[in-house]
């Protein structure tokens, strides 16, 4: 098992320089490059049995057109993640190959710096200039949530970055390698090294946005984005301590979360006046779908009218049942949103 001391983290994450590229320990292109040729104006992705991201979905992953160093991270139809010192400019274009192997280009509208305690983070929450449409089939990615920042602890992730590799077309080409995470907190995450393990990926300086991901049972899942590294390790922020602050910030969107929170019905509780009162414990900030049946025959379950409130950041919410005071007997299902 791999140790490190806190206060090396600590004096890391204060001195972590701008990341500029990826290194893999035992790097060979067939494994480890996402592309096997053509990046950045018509890029084919690498379908070699050995290749780490081989089967995973990374159309959410792109890349500015103007600086392909920059990379950044789709998480709804109409907003992308960045670093802020590095992001890409207003009005101009970013890219992303789709689930066809087609190149999609779409312009930057507007940006908005998070926070964390009062204080702008490096970290950019920008606008495109409408949402992309399903046909383009690009997916966004959700983000890795887990109750405490100690779950996250030793999780195997992927870090996606940019480095040199001589292509005809492109001299820099997008790469994916393995880390683990060794600490996260309020705002960062940091995954360090280790000497001659294969396939272990660090950032050195000019890959800043790029991003670690997470393998969640066939689908990519974001965790962070690189603002700085060196040989001894990675810097990120660390986007589920601003999940909620994101959820805000965007106009009619919600992100996506893996794994996906437990549903439950907690308890359902007879009224006086014959109505039904519902304890459920659903996803957080949504409205869950709670549905009804008379019998719990084939086809019978629907949508309880008026539909449930919002559940709380717990996904805790509660519902009262007027329909159930002029029927014998139901049933209630409690789905996803």
């Amino acid at each position: 098992m791999r140790t490190r001391r806190i206060l090396f983290v600590l004096l890391f994450l204060a001195l972590a320089v701008p990341s500029r590229a990826l290194e893999i320990q035992g790097y060979t292109a067939s494994k480890y490059r996402r592309f096997q040729t053509g990046f950045p104006t018509n890029p084919v992705e690498n379908t070699n049995a050995s290749y780490v991201g081989l089967g995973l979905d990374f159309s959410g992953v792109g890349w500015a057109v103007s600086n392909t160093h920059i990379a950044v991270t789709l998480v709804s139809p109409e907003y992308i993640l960045a670093v802020n010192h590095a992001k890409p400019s207003l009005n101009s274009k970013v890219a992303f190959l789709n689930r066809d192997g087609v190149v999609k280009q779409y312009s930057v509208k507007s940006t908005q710096q998070l926070t964390s305690g009062g204080r702008g983070q490096d970290l950019a929450l920008m606008r495109l200039y409408g949402p992309i449409p399903e046909a383009d089939k690009i997916t966004s990615l959700p983000i890795y949530m887990l109750p405490q920042k100690e779950d996250y602890l030793g999780l195997p992730v992927l870090l996606y970055g940019t480095s040199y590799d001589g292509l005809a077309t492109n001299k820099y080409a997008p790469r994916v390698g393995f880390n683990n995470i060794d600490s996260a907190g309020s705002v960062s995450m940091f995954m360090g090294t280790t000497a001659n393990r294969p396939g272990e990926a660090y950032v050195v300086s000019g890959d800043s946005g790029s991003p670690t991901l997470i393998n969640a049972n066939g689908t990519l899942a974001l965790l962070g984005v690189h603002f700085g590294g060196d040989k001894y390790g990675t810097s990120d922020m660390f986007i589920p301590s601003f999940f909620d602050q994101i959820n805000t910030k965007m106009q009619g969107y919600t992100l996506q979360r893996l794994p996906l929170p437990p549903l439950k019905i907690l308890s359902i509780t007879p009224q006086s006046n014959g109505h039904m009162l519902l304890q459920c414990l659903g996803a957080p900030n949504e409205v869950n779908n709670l549905q009804v049946s008379p019998d719990l025959s084939s086809g019978s379950f629907t949508t309880v009218s008026p539909p449930p409130p919002a559940a709380d950041a717990s996904g805790a919410f509660s519902y009262e049942d007027a329909a159930a005071a002029d029927l014998p007997q139901r049933f209630y299902l409690l789905a996803y949103p």
